[in-house]
């Protein structure tokens, strides 16, 4: 039985013995005795079936209620494995080409005059005109090597001389000069 039970009943009997024992007092006292001993009884019951009833509600809050978890069957899964790929067939290998032979070059004193011709202009073209001129001059071309030479060259000689004009710089020249004797050693002017 619940706790609740007990208690319902304990409360029945206490309830009931009340009852009697006012029915019973004017009539007869030993009959309200017995219903004294009825209601005592009731309220033992009541007691006893209300501490179980609490262990209960205790009890019902501490247990744990496990699910347990539904049992699934899984389908296999089907996979199709995929269609075998073709191995290419390698197709013959051609043949390398053949390597050409790397140009001989020659040394520098057995050229043919048109590639110290060449080998002038590029010289001009890189500003190098004594080199430009000695190479025109090696191919032959005198003409062309004299160009190079009085075009930058004999130029260039030119520009380093000092022109001095005295014509123009005579009158300044006698104003703002000290002129002395080298015979006079006495040092008086």
């Amino acid at each position: 039985m619940k706790g609740s039970d007990y208690e319902a009943i304990g409360w029945t009997l206490c309830g009931i013995s009340v009852l009697g024992m006012i029915a019973f007092i004017s009539i007869d006292e030993a009959m309200a005795g017995q219903c004294c001993c009825f209601g005592i009884i009731g309220l033992f019951l009541a007691n006893h079936g209300y501490d179980k009833k609490k262990k209960e509600q205790r009890l019902r809050l501490q247990t744990v209620y496990v699910q347990p978890n539904p049992i699934v069957v899984q389908q296999p899964i089907y996979i199709p494995t995929p269609a075998p790929v073709p191995v290419p067939i390698p197709a013959p290998a051609l043949p390398a080409p053949p390597i050409p032979n790397p140009p001989r070059t020659v040394p520098e004193q057995h050229w043919e005059p048109a590639q110290w011709g060449e080998k002038a202009r590029n010289l001009e073209l890189a500003r190098d005109w004594e080199g430009a001129a000695q190479a025109f001059q090696k191919a032959g071309l005198y003409a062309e090597a004299g160009r190079v030479r009085e075009a930058h060259l004999e130029k260039d000689k030119d520009e380093d001389k000092v022109v001095v004009n005295i014509d123009r710089i005579g009158d300044n020249v006698l104003h703002d000069s000290v002129m002395y004797n080298e015979d006079d050693t006495d040092g008086s002017n």
